[in-house]
């Protein structure tokens, strides 16, 4: 203990009260830098002629991010309105009023409708022998239709069949683009009886825009894209409809996996012009272009495209197909389709996906520093 005299007056200072004391002047000095840090600085700088005191004083940028919250999905709601545009479909391998209680050979799933007349989109999965089997339809409000198919797919497992009805309640589809990973999904299995239908909630795990690595060669003359969500879908779950919150079909699976909603809205498109499911093809092997790709490349005039690529075993461009015929060789740069740029929106596949067969195209491409424009024939 010490003794000090202030004033003549006798004073007891201890050790403990020189600890708070220390840390009072602490505080108090830490709340005044702050103070003058923040306030005091930043005016100095900012004030006309005094900007010369604090040349290396930080900027600071306040920067405002967009985000979307995923909040919870109601099952109920989206399975109500997803029900009227979708239908139960059976395929039995004897007629209907001969299976009696033995339902060997029975398979149900679901089915998409299509078209107010008529057309369903289903999985080989559910329809099975198309030579041998009955297919019959059951709406949700109990009504029952013979069905036929249209046209079948065997590398993507969709098959699209026929009823004959009228104003039947259509289905919207949902590009994937417009996903997000994370985003909260319906799936809609089938139910027995058939006239029920059970649900899950998935979330979406990986697009085609998320699931290409840094460099992978795509083909043209594949068009098929999928979507994967967590918890994943079992295999036995055949002919599964994936729906966003909003009500539109996202996703339908097949037997090779999870359909996107443009895919079979595409496979529709060609259906109707005429061309059944045949894809449209070019012949042409490429590699996606970004611009971090594009900078990697040196690519600095165009940050987006496809470059014209070959892979181990597999040729850039296929010996007489349509892009052969046009005159594209590998190291050709495609920036345009039918005065259409590629973009972040605008992928090369995204944009022959709207192709039609027998349609005339225009593609724009870089072969070195030159512009090249030529006409193509889809096929």
């Amino acid at each position: 203990m010490k003794k000090l005299s202030f004033w003549k007056k006798e004073k007891v200072v201890t050790n403990k009260s020189i600890a708070v004391l220390l840390v009072v002047l602490f505080l108090i000095t830490g709340i005044t830098t702050g103070l003058f840090i923040n306030l005091v600085f930043p005016w100095l700088a900012s004030s006309s002629g005094l900007g010369f005191l604090l040349p290396r004083f930080p900027i600071v940028v306040n920067k405002t991010e967009q985000i979307r919250i995923n909040e919870g999905i109601k099952t109920n709601e989206v399975l109500d309105r997803i029900n009227k545009t979708t239908v139960s479909v059976i395929s039995h391998s004897s007629p209907l009023s001969s299976i009696s209680n033995n339902l060997t050979g029975v398979v149900a799933g679901r089915g998409v409708i299509a078209t107010s007349d008529g057309i369903i989109f289903t999985t080989q999965s559910v329809v099975g022998d198309i030579s041998r089997n009955f297919l019959t339809v059951v709406t949700l409000d109990g009504r029952i239709y013979e069905a036929k198919v249209m046209a079948s797919d065997s590398q993507s497992g969709l098959v699209a069949i026929k009823i004959e009805a009228e104003n039947l309640s259509v289905a919207n589809f949902k590009n994937s683009k417009d996903l997000l990973v994370g985003d909260k999904l319906v799936a809609v299995l089938p139910g027995v009886p058939l006239d029920k239908t059970f649900a899950v909630v998935a979330d979406l795990a990986q697009t085609p825009e998320t699931s290409n690595g840094f460099v992978q060669i795509q083909f043209t003359d594949d068009a098929r894209e999928y979507l994967e969500v967590s918890p994943a879908l079992s295999e036995d779950m055949i002919s599964v409809v994936l729906v966003s919150r909003d009500y539109q079909i996202v996703g339908l699976q097949t037997a090779t996996g999870i359909l996107t909603g443009e895919y079979v809205k595409n496979s529709l498109k060609n259906l109707l012009d005429g061309g059944g499911f045949t894809q449209p093809r070019l012949g042409l092997r490429y590699i996606d272009i970004t611009p971090t790709i594009s900078n990697l490349f040196g690519l600095t005039s165009k940050q987006y495209g496809a470059m014209v690529a070959s892979q181990p075993g597999k040729p850039a461009v296929v010996f007489g197909g349509v892009a052969y015929k046009a005159g594209l060789r590998e190291g050709d740069f495609i920036y345009k389709i039918n005065e259409i740029g590629l973009d972040q929106n605008n992928s090369l596949k995204q944009l022959l996906s709207g192709l039609s067969i027998n349609q005339k195209i225009q593609v724009e491409f870089l072969r070195g520093e030159k512009v090249n424009v030529v006409q193509m024939l889809v096929e």
